[in-house]
C-alpha cells in the first residue's frame, strides 16, 4: 500500500468481505490501517496472537 485512501479487498468463499485501508500518515516511520470487517471475524494485533486458531 503505497498512498493514503489506498484499500484492499478480501472475499470469502461465502462473498464477506474485509477491507483494509491505508489512513494518513501523521507520525513518520508510523502507518496505519482501517480494518472494515464482518462482526463474525476476529481481528487480533499479531503481537496479541498466540498462533492458535482457536477461539
Amino acid at each position: 500500500m503505497g498512498k493514503p485512501g489506498e484499500k484492499v479487498d478480501m472475499i470469502d468463499a461465502q462473498g464477506r468481505e474485509i477491507e483494509v485501508v491505508k489512513r494518513e500518515d501523521k507520525f513518520e516511520n508510523f502507518t496505519q490501517l482501517r480494518i472494515n470487517a464482518p462482526r463474525e471475524f476476529q481481528i487480533v494485533h499479531g503481537e496479541l496472537h498466540d498462533g492458535s486458531n482457536s477461539n
